[in-house]
């Protein structure tokens, strides 16, 4: 064509190029699951088990609860047997507590989970506070 600056149109084509490739790439990366092993409904104490207190910690495939607080899976990573490193995007009461080793801007809480005694409990260190030990409750099914 007369006229047209074929350097500038080979960036933009080579710049349309990149953004379907980093698009097609998002369409075929897997959304993150959380391990069966460590999905289920958890409390402080047995005792509290099925109550309707705002103790309980509930783990989904790709989402957590507790109180007030819900987040969104949008990491899982794998540090071995009985392992996990899950990061959320947090809504409710936990992005006004972030701790300090989140991303507040964003409401990221990033978490370990360690299985123990079975798969019965389960120990959570929220960002930088101290870990917290829950037990699983019996006849909840992990989702």
């Amino acid at each position: 064509m007369r006229g047209m600056n074929w350097s500038k149109a080979g960036l933009c084509g080579a710049a349309m190029a990149t953004m379907l490739n980093g698009m097609a790439q998002a369409a075929t990366t897997p959304t993150p699951v959380v391990p069966k092993a460590f999905r289920g409904e958890w409390y402080p104490k047995p005792a509290r088990c099925g109550s309707d207190s705002m103790e309980a910690f509930v783990v989904n495939d790709r989402s957590t609860s507790s109180g007030e607080d819900d987040g969104t899976v949008i990491a899982v990573r794998d540090l071995g047997r009985n392992h996990i490193v899950v990061t959320t995007d947090q809504m409710g009461e936990a992005t006004a507590d972030t701790p300090p080793d989140t991303d507040a801007s964003a409401g990221r809480l990033k978490s370990d989970y360690v299985l123990s005694g079975g798969g019965r409990r389960l120990t959570i260190r929220f960002g930088t506070m101290a870990p917290q030990t829950y037990v699983r409750c019996t006849g909840k099914p992990a989702r």
